[in-house]
């Protein structure tokens, strides 16, 4: 399987942010190469991890932020210091004993990630929807491939509900079963 890069221009987060209508993300193909766009312009993610310390991720010159859960109160933050973010959608775990057996937990699931996408999409900081957090992590293969296959339908539903935004998740590493388990493809 080939991979895809992702290379674009470095600008400053603020150059981004300078708006109060909701953000427009966008991954285009060129000629050479898949650039990460905002609002028109090209963005190259220059981050970190969670919201402690966005001072000094500005200082450093930093322009995003990942975060593992969803929140406006992180995105105000962010967006006060000309930052993006990488909006954490949670996800039940296997390892803290979800079962993706379970329709009912599976419905509760979906809807809260509904309400926060619909309450968080429209921020001017919002750059992309990070679905999870190495939830296949420790997890069975049969349970690996039912989260993938809810990982999946979760990005059906966002794209549905927005189409300004790019949908990621983010794995335990490409190194293991993790990987494996996602080539099987039996989550389509």
């Amino acid at each position: 399987m080939a991979a895809t890069t992702i290379c674009v221009s470095t600008l400053s987060a603020a150059e981004y942010t300078g708006t109060e209508g909701p953000s427009v993300v966008k991954i285009v193909k060129t000629v050479e190469r898949f650039e990460l766009r905002v609002n028109g312009q090209p963005f190259f993610i220059n981050g970190a991890g969670g919201v402690r310390n966005l001072d000094a991720l500005v200082k450093a010159g930093g322009n995003s932020v990942r975060t593992w859960r969803s929140s406006k109160t992180d995105l105000d933050k962010a967006h006060e210091k000309g930052l993006m973010v990488c909006m954490g959608l949670s996800l039940a775990s296997p390892r803290h004993g979800a079962d993706y057996n379970d329709t009912e937990m599976l419905n509760r699931q979906r809807e809260k990630i509904r309400k926060e996408v619909m309450a968080l999409k429209d921020h001017p900081a919002h750059l992309i929807w990070g679905i999870g957090n190495e939830v296949e992590h420790h997890a069975s293969k049969e349970d690996r491939i039912l989260v993938w296959k809810e990982i999946n339908g979760i990005a059906e539903m966002i794209k549905r509900m927005d189409k300004n935004h790019p949908v990621i998740t983010v794995i335990a590493g490409l190194g293991n079963e993790s990987s494996e388990s996602v080539k099987i493809r039996k989550y389509v």
